[in-house]
């Protein structure tokens, strides 16, 4: 469960460095466009790597990992519909 905390930390550093990337206007539309499908693959790989953690965290009785909402701002931000689980 240790090796899948530190997993989820860094995935989420790296879903939250994608993002400001994406929201870079300075750069031409091509760019934004894969910076943003960088942004959406990390983002859903940090949603995976959370739903995983938080199974092995009810199985040993620990609290859930909370949502990081930078990740809905973002998506609001790069006019993506956010998804419910």
């Amino acid at each position: 469960i240790a090796k899948l905390e530190v997993d989820y930390e860094l995935q989420n550093k790296i879903t939250e460095a994608a993002l400001k990337l994406a929201k870079d206007p300075t750069v031409a539309k091509s760019v934004r466009k894969k910076r943003k499908a960088s942004y959406q693959k990390s983002h859903q790989k940090l949603k995976d790597l959370e739903k995983k953690l938080n199974e092995f965290r009810r199985h040993q009785g620990k609290t859930p990992v909370k949502h990081h909402y930078s990740s809905v701002e973002g998506k609001q931000i790069l006019g993506i519909k956010p998804t419910i689980l």
